[in-house]
C-alpha cells in the first residue's frame, strides 16, 4: 500500500498542474475575446476541481454581451459559485490581467445583479424579485434592499385586490420578514373587523370584541355598537355596554344618555 502513495499524490499535483495551465490558457483566449475556446477550457477545469479562477471566468464570458453565449442568469449562477468556491479557498489568483479575489468577484456579482434587477423590476411580480434574490447571493446590500422593497410593496397591493383575511394571514406567515408586515398587520385586523361585523348587527359587535381583544378594531366596534344603542334609544343596551366596555371611548356619552333615557 505504501508504494501507491507517491504516485497518488503525483497524480493529484499533475491534475492540478494541468488545471492551471489550463485555466491560464482560457484567460489568454478570454483576452483576445476567444470566447469558445476560453468558455470550452474553463468548462473543463470545472469538471475536475471547483476553481473560483473557472467560475470566474465563465461569469465573466455570460456576462458580457458582445458574444452569443450572454446570458445573466447563467452569469449569475457562474458568479455564485466562483463566490462560494472562493470563501472555501480564499486564494488571489491572477490571470493575463484578470484578477480573482473577493473584491473582484463581488464587483462581477453587482454587475450580473443590476442587469437582472432590471429584468425583474420589468416582470414586476413578487416570484421574479424572490429568483432575483436566490440567486444573487452576492449582489450589493443596495440592490437586494431594492428588491425587497420592491417585492414588498407588490405583495401589499397585489393583496389588497383579494380583500380578505385568510390571504392576508397567508402573505403575512409566508413573509414575516417583511419590511410592510406592520402594515399588513393593520390591513389583516381592518378585514377581520369589516368581515365580523359585516351585518352591523349589535351581537355581531358584541362577539368581535370578546373573540378578538387584541385587535386593533376593537375600539371602533365598541363606537359602532354605541351608536347603534344610541340610535335605537336601547336602555338595556347601554346598560350592558356601560357593564362591560368601562375603557371605551364612548364610555362617558353612554352613561350619560343611559341616565337620559
Amino acid at each position: 500500500m505504501k508504494a501507491f502513495k507517491p504516485l497518488f499524490y503525483y497524480l493529484i499535483l499533475t491534475s492540478f498542474s494541468l488545471c492551471g495551465a489550463k485555466i491560464n490558457q482560457a484567460y489568454e483566449a478570454l483576452e483576445i475575446y476567444d470566447y469558445f475556446k476560453a468558455k470550452k477550457l474553463f468548462y473543463e477545469v470545472l469538471k475536475k476541481q471547483p476553481k473560483a479562477a473557472a467560475a470566474y471566468g465563465l461569469a465573466t464570458i455570460f456576462n458580457r454581451g458582445d458574444n452569443p453565449f450572454s446570458n445573466p442568469d447563467s452569469a449569475a449562477k457562474y458568479i455564485t459559485r466562483a463566490g462560494n468556491f472562493f470563501k472555501t479557498v480564499p486564494i488571489k489568483e491572477s490571470y493575463n490581467g484578470f484578477i480573482i479575489d473577493s473584491n473582484h468577484i463581488l464587483k462581477l456579482a453587482d454587475s450580473i445583479a443590476k442587469k437582472l434587477l432590471k429584468q425583474a423590476f420589468s416582470m414586476n411580480s413578487v416570484e421574479a424579485l424572490e429568483s432575483f434574490l436566490i440567486s444573487n447571493p452576492f449582489s450589493s446590500e443596495g440592490l437586494k434592499q431594492q428588491a425587497l422593497l420592491k417585492r414588498d410593496q407588490l405583495i401589499y397591493t397585489s393583496n389588497q385586490y383579494y380583500n380578505n383575511s385568510d390571504s392576508t394571514l397567508s402573505v403575512m406567515l409566508q413573509f414575516p420578514q417583511s419590511r410592510l408586515y406592520p402594515e399588513l398587520q393593520t390591513l389583516y385586523n381592518k378585514q377581520l373587523f369589516e368581515e365580523q361585523t359585516a351585518l352591523k348587527f349589535a351581537q355581531a359587535y358584541i362577539d368581535f370584541i370578546k373573540d378578538y381583544p387584541t385587535n386593533k378594531f376593537v375600539g371602533k366596534a365598541q363606537d359602532e355598537l354605541f351608536n347603534l344603542y344610541l340610535k335605537n334609544s336601547d336602555v338595556q343596551g347601554l346598560e350592558f355596554f356601560v357593564h362591560n366596555y368601562p375603557k371605551s371611548r364612548s364610555y362617558n356619552e353612554a352613561w350619560k344618555l343611559l341616565y337620559a333615557l
